[in-house]
């Protein structure tokens, strides 16, 4: 009886070579689709982080106008409500404090479920509802 795998005539080194080939093309492309995901998922959300910079600034002008941040509305600061999977809200607005926020819609939210909502108040203190620390989820 013969012991050897490479002494049988079913199996040649070429075939050996080729499927270790197809295996690492295949763990290639793998990888490279989940890279893609995460530059994508990363990307929003630094667009995400940006536009709440904007409309904390926007906010800011809305109170040396009126003294209050109370009744400020993205449509009146001339904001948009959504980036790229995100929606963009102002919430808890007062006459001395306001939080903003930027919740992760459809993919996004499947994706980057560690971080979660991004929010900036009016001390420009950055937080998120996922599990990770902001300094994690804040570029």
């Amino acid at each position: 009886m013969n012991t050897n795998p490479t002494d049988d005539p079913k199996i040649k080194p070429f075939d050996t070579v080729m499927m270790l080939t197809i295996f690492a093309v295949v763990l290639a492309v793998i990888t490279g689709i989940a890279g893609f995901f995460d530059f994508h998922q990363n990307k929003n959300r630094h667009q995400a982080e940006t536009s709440l910079m904007v409309l904390s600034s926007k906010m800011e002008h809305y109170y040396r106008q009126n003294q209050t941040y109370q009744g400020a509305s993205l449509q009146g600061l001339d904001a948009s409500d959504r980036v790229k999977g995100y929606q963009l809200a102002i919430s808890d607005a007062t006459a001395a404090s306001y939080t903003l926020k930027a919740i992760p819609q459809g993919h996004q939210a499947r994706l980057d479920r560690p971080c979660g909502t991004l929010t900036l108040n009016q001390f420009g203190i950055k937080g998120n509802t996922g599990q990770n620390y902001p300094q994690q989820c804040w570029n």
